[in-house]
């Protein structure tokens, strides 16, 4: 059962950073947000069936271009349903060519809560924020 989130606003994200992270790594999961994202905006939820998380990536590149244009370094990584979801088990970030975690002061995540307590468990070194709210379930 998918669980439906609303990303903070940006005012809020610039807030988090402000003063203290200048290399930022965005991160949205293709499962429950991209859903989320999906319905609030009435996005397609993959297009033509190559399983990228349009809505999570639509809304990843809006959050690097306003993080740019605000002095920021911003990059983006998605996970799709092909490579497993956050709250899996089995997921390996290590696997994905996002160079290295070390490089970036921050992680900021676009996921449900299960997402973001699983890439925390998986990177206990790193700070972590989810930029999302949970606001109920999807049937």
């Amino acid at each position: 059962m998918p669980l439906y989130s609303e990303v903070i606003n940006d005012e809020k994200i610039l807030q988090i950073l402000q003063g203290k992270y200048q290399t930022v790594l965005l991160i949205g999961c293709g499962a429950c947000m991209n859903e989320s994202l999906a319905y609030k905006y009435a996005l397609p939820i993959t297009i033509n069936s190559t399983s990228v998380p349009f809505a999570t990536v639509n809304e990843l590149i809006r959050l690097a271009d306003l993080l740019n244009k605000n002095g920021y370094y911003a990059k983006i990584k998605f996970y799709n349903n092909l490579n497993g979801f956050f709250c899996m088990e089995n997921i390996s970030i290590d696997n994905y060519p996002v160079g290295n975690l070390d490089s970036f002061d921050i992680i900021l995540i676009l996921s449900c809560s299960a997402g973001y307590m699983a890439l925390c468990d998986k990177f206990p070194y790193k700070k972590i924020v989810k930029i999302t709210k949970p606001l109920g379930s999807i049937f």
